[in-house]
């Protein structure tokens, strides 16, 4: 009996390592995601701001132009003041741009570093995985009110699992010889309703595996 504590107490620590590292990585993958948002809105603020600075450049252009006809018929004023107002907006939108661009670099970088995190997440899946399956069998083979609706779960599980399959061939062979949409509808509704129930039968098989431990409560729910 201590040593099934021990092995308890064992697989338990793992699961708790096992689903932090787990949650972790799903924690850099949204913000990796959001990450990925953020380069989306600066490219978007990059291209208006190239678009204003097209229009400024034009308008500056074309102020030059009628700077200099002022010159020559020495009437000097309202040119060039639209003149120095244009280079002012430049000068802005040249500043914004820098900062745009200094944005961009800390963001590429935050990037880099989440790509490198979610590279491992088939790993921590498959940790995670392992861990489960090995507190599940441990309870398996213990006889204990969990242990018993653990089986209990387990085989009604089994069974839903023989229900899909069997509607699904059913499901199938309909479609194959044209049977009627309500025949078909009747029969995609009852699988709909029977996966239903395969995913609830496996929280609760999980719940029972993980009942009592720390863990983050994207993998405890």
């Amino acid at each position: 009996m201590l040593f099934r504590k021990t092995e308890f107490e064992r697989l338990d620590e793992e699961l708790v390592r096992a689903g932090q590292a787990l949650a972790d990585v799903e924690r850099a993958r949204r913000h990796l995601a959001q990450t990925l948002e953020e380069l989306r809105a600066l490219d978007d603020r990059a291209q208006a701001l190239s678009e204003a600075e097209r229009e400024i450049l034009h308008e500056l252009e074309r102020l030059s132009s009628a700077g200099w006809y002022a010159i020559y018929n020495s009437v000097l004023g309202t040119a060039e003041d639209k003149h120095e107002v244009g280079m002012a907006a430049l000068h802005r939108a040249q500043d914004e741009r820098k900062r745009i661009e200094r944005s961009r670099k800390t963001l590429q970088q935050r990037l880099e570093d989440l790509l490198r995190q979610t590279q491992t997440h088939d790993d921590a899946l498959s940790r995670w995985d392992r861990a489960v399956a090995a507190k599940e069998a441990l309870l398996h083979a213990q006889d204990t009110p969990s242990s018993r609706r653990l089986a209990e779960v387990a085989a009604t599980e089994l069974q839903v699992r023989a229900s899909l399959e069997r509607l699904d061939r059913a499901i199938r062979a309909r479609q194959a010889r044209g049977a009627s949409g309500r025949e078909l509808k009747m029969l995609q509704t009852v699988w709909r309703e029977t996966l239903a129930r395969k995913a609830a039968l496996r929280e609760e098989r999980r719940a029972i595996v993980l009942d009592g431990l720390d863990l983050p409560w994207r993998l405890a729910s």
